[in-house]
């Protein structure tokens, strides 16, 4: 291999010595492994079903023993040294978690003693606030996933996976859609597909109606007209936050989620006084709104998504165009509530987010002309 003569050697003899020998046997390896890694992006190419290696780039749906095996590592020295916190894809601990659910679980019907997120958690029996080690917990899962990209309904998680940006918007517009109108027809067929998507709704109604006066008040106030913000408008919106604040723009003097509240405070009553309109962000001194639009919830005429939403539960009925128009004059007078009540609104889409320098600088200009 290396050259050496070996003819003073014994006539079976390839190798001058064993050092040669195992430079030849770590070439070999290497080959080996190219080929595998190759043959895995051919057969892995959905990021739901593979998880790809931070040393070599080898895809699986467990990647565990291929690091213990190939690069001599454990697996809590790769997750430190590479900064994640799973050698499993998506499909797979989704797999281990269905094997794991209802009574199939050791800790079914435990009450919350085995949670760390329930009041009842058997490690808090010496804690004297519960909530606030609780609210402290919450807020760093929310930021770890988000850092280690590893919330599948976020264009980084598919992004840092090898795809472009627009096959992760297709991936998160497909996994968002795992519970609507149109699903459960393609699961069910068309007649028994309807019955369980309207006896889901009917479940979900009854179980609200069930509740309190006050509660029932208080959910709704919560979920506003858009639910809670994604993940993507929190990100960016913490991130338009530290930039503002170069500016010298506070953010207490802005209202919207920073991933600690589970809604947005920023609300605006229309004229009739029963329609409230929740908004993403708002800076009060200036009067300035931005909403974060997600395309699949969204119409609008200029874009590709007429007659493409997610299903309303209470358009169930309309087809999907009629239910497009009915959202997008409902986005427009959203837009007009915000005007008539004196503040500026921008719309921002998730499929064009800016970047966030450029428009902090707008943003500037615009409250310095509003102050």
């Amino acid at each position: 291999m290396c050259g050496a003569d070996i003819s003073h050697l014994y006539r079976t003899s390839h190798f001058c010595s064993d050092e040669c020998y195992n430079k030849h046997l770590q070439i070999k390896k290497d080959e080996k492994l190219k080929e595998d890694i190759k043959e895995s992006h051919k057969v892995h190419t959905d990021p739901y079903k593979y998880i790809e290696c931070g040393v070599c780039g080898f895809r699986g749906g467990d990647i565990t023993s291929h690091i213990l095996k190939i690069h001599k590592m454990k697996t809590d020295e790769y997750k430190k040294t590479y900064n994640v916190t799973t050698t499993l894809s998506q499909e797979r601990k989704d797999a281990l978690s269905e094997r794991m659910k209802g009574d199939k679980n050791p800790g079914y019907n435990h009450g919350g003693r085995l949670s760390p997120f329930s009041k009842n958690f058997v490690g808090y029996n010496e804690v004297e606030d519960k909530e606030e080690v609780i609210k402290e917990l919450k807020k760093k899962a929310v930021v770890t996933k988000v850092e280690n990209n590893n919330n599948p309904l976020t264009t980084e998680y598919y992004t840092s996976r090898g795809h472009s940006l627009e096959k992760a918007k297709e991936f998160i517009s497909e996994r968002q859609s795992t519970f609507s109108l149109e699903k459960c027809i393609e699961k069910h067929g068309e007649n028994e597909g309807v019955k369980v998507w309207e006896a889901r709704q009917e479940k979900w109604q009854n179980t609200l109606n069930s509740k309190p006066i006050e509660e029932i008040r208080e959910i709704n106030k919560k979920k506003g007209n858009n639910g809670k913000s994604s993940v993507a408008a929190i990100t960016f919106f913490n991130n338009l936050i530290k930039e503002l604040s170069h500016y010298d723009i506070k953010k207490q003097d802005c209202i919207f989620n920073d991933g600690e509240k589970q809604f947005t405070e920023k609300y605006l009553l229309k004229g009739d006084n029963q329609t409230f309109y929740f908004y993403d962000f708002c800076h009060e001194p200036s009067k300035l709104i931005i909403e974060f639009n997600g395309k699949y919830f969204h119409p609008n005429p200029d874009k590709d998504n007429w007659g493409k939403i997610k299903t309303n539960r209470s358009l169930h009925h309309l087809s999907k165009e009629e239910q497009s128009q009915v959202t997008y004059e409902k986005d427009q007078d959203k837009i007009s509530t915000a005007k008539s009540n004196g503040y500026h609104i921008e719309v921002i889409w998730d499929d064009e987010i800016p970047d966030v320098e450029e428009y902090a600088n707008k943003l500037y200009n615009l409250i310095s002309k509003r102050i």
